[in-house]
């Protein structure tokens, strides 16, 4: 039915409807290509050696294995947190560990006292 209305107002009106469709799919996977590699980028600064050794406060902070370590910690406060801490630890921790409900994985006060370990410049450098 569309296709019809497009005929009639312009002649061509399928060419022209074939090559927007064309036009667009290019587009998304243009953007979804250029989103995949930002994504990667940002990926391999956060987790490499020298970025976590710039940000954290001391050089005993986050030497450990724990729950919470630098990298999950910062992918954490990029998540755009909008509820209550716990709940969107749970949230984060459900998708991230492969729960069927959420959890409580990691607390509140474990995920502040993981921030005071944490320069806020790291979040500074992030968006250069």
């Amino acid at each position: 039915m569309e296709l019809g209305i497009i005929n009639k107002i312009h002649p061509k009106g399928e060419k022209c409807l074939e090559t927007l469709i064309v036009n667009w799919i290019l587009a998304w996977s243009l953007l979804c290509g250029c989103c995949a590699k930002l994504i990667e980028y940002i990926k391999d600064i956060i987790l490499s050696n020298h970025f976590i050794t710039l940000h954290k406060q001391k050089l005993s902070d986050f030497t450990r294995q724990r729950k919470l370590p630098f990298q999950t910690l910062i992918f954490f406060m990029m998540n755009l947190i909008s509820g209550s801490y716990q709940k969107e630890l749970n949230n984060f921790f459900q998708r991230l560990m492969g729960f069927d409900v959420p959890k409580r994985f990691v607390s509140k006060v474990a995920l502040s006292r993981a921030r005071l370990k944490l320069k806020y410049e790291a979040f500074v450098e992030l968006t250069f």
